[in-house]
C-alpha cells in the first residue's frame, strides 16, 4: 500500500510539475489521508480548470500554477483534522529533515507556496 501511495503521489507530482520535496510530501499525505480516488479526481478537476483558463489567486494578480490549484482545492475540501495531518506535517518535515519516507530540506527559509501555505522555517545551529 505504501509503495502504491508513493507511486500515485509521484505521478501526481509529475502531472502537476511539482519537483520540490515539500509539495511532493504533501501529495503523498493527500493520497494517504484523503485516498487515491480523491487524489485522482482532484487531478482531473485541475486539468479541466487549466483547459478553461486556470485559476487566479485571491488578490487577482496572477494565475495559480497547476500544483497551486491542486493544493488550494485539497485544502478547501479536507476537514480541519485532515488539513492538520497533511499540511502541518509537511511543516514539521521542513524542520526535521524527513517525514513518511519523503525527504525535505533540513534547513529551509520560511516561504509560502502558491496556495499561501507557510512552508519550512529557518533552522538554527542549536537544533
Amino acid at each position: 500500500m505504501v509503495e502504491l501511495t508513493h507511486s500515485l503521489a509521484d505521478q501526481l507530482a509529475e502531472a502537476l510539475g511539482e519537483t520540490d520535496p515539500i509539495p511532493k510530501l504533501q501529495l503523498n499525505l493527500i493520497v494517504e489521508h484523503l485516498g487515491a480516488e480523491f487524489a485522482e479526481a482532484l487531478l482531473a478537476e485541475v486539468q479541466q480548470i487549466e483547459v478553461n483558463g486556470g485559476m487566479i489567486t485571491a488578490n487577482g494578480k496572477r494565475r495559480r500554477t497547476p500544483g497551486g490549484v491542486y493544493f488550494y482545492l485539497a485544502r478547501q475540501r479536507a476537514t480541519a483534522d485532515q488539513r492538520r495531518l497533511i499540511f502541518n506535517a509537511s511543516k514539521k518535515a521542513g524542520s526535521r529533515g524527513t517525514w513518511s519516507g519523503a525527504t525535505a530540506p533540513a534547513s529551509t527559509a520560511s516561504t509560502s507556496n502558491a496556495a499561501g501555505i507557510q512552508l519550512g522555517r529557518t533552522s538554527s545551529a542549536a537544533e
